[in-house]
């Protein structure tokens, strides 16, 4: 599946999602600290390391990547442990489409 995560994260009031500075967030980059931070297990296992580097690099390299089922559910796995439900849905919603 083709999806481009170099996108502002939408807010529940139709504006954007901001850091703590006034600065808009990319799902890419909250998705890139999330895969190389936790694991999609209880354990955060060599493996589940060496794929985040892997997707990482991946959606790094351009704006619209393709993912895997399996990419797309360590993804998920990964932010929902970090993240925020508005994260964790918008990219639901991303990635059902």
């Amino acid at each position: 599946m083709k999806v481009n995560l170099n996108q502002k994260i939408p807010d529940y009031k139709g504006g954007f999602v901001m850091d703590e500075k006034g600065k808009l967030i990319l799902m890419r980059d909250v998705v890139i600290g999330a895969i190389n931070m936790v694991g999609p297990g209880d354990e955060f296992k060599r493996e589940d390391k060496t794929k985040g580097y892997q997707i990482s690099i991946k959606l790094m390299a351009k704006e619209e990547v393709d993912l895997t089922v399996d990419e797309r559910s360590h993804i998920l796995s990964c932010i929902g442990k970090v993240s925020s439900p508005i994260v964790l849905g918008t990219l639901t919603n991303w990635f059902d489409k």
